[in-house]
């Protein structure tokens, strides 16, 4: 993941607050519904507007419902794909 460790961190806390768990518990290789508990059919549109604020981006909820399926929904790959359209701009 080339995902620097203080942009990891706010990932973290985004999903802290969309979870119960600690950050500590919420690791790259964690499973955003498996492991951290989230249901990406309900929960997915809160989340991407949550990491549009913070990241001040414009995520479309149906675009990462499609990239997360594609690449497996883990908390790294929430992270490059936030990262990626935050270094474009």
């Amino acid at each position: 993941m080339n995902v620097d460790a203080q942009f990891f961190s706010q990932v973290q806390d985004l999903l802290e607050t969309m979870t119960v768990l600690s950050r500590q518990e919420i690791r790259p290789e964690a499973s955003l519904e498996e492991d951290l508990g989230l249901n990406l059919d309900e929960d997915l549109t809160r989340l991407v507007s949550l990491i549009n604020r913070q990241f001040a981006i414009e995520l479309d909820p149906d675009v990462v419902m499609e990239e997360l399926s594609e690449a497996g929904a883990t908390v790294a790959e929430l992270a490059k794909l936030i990262h990626d359209e935050y270094e474009l701009g």
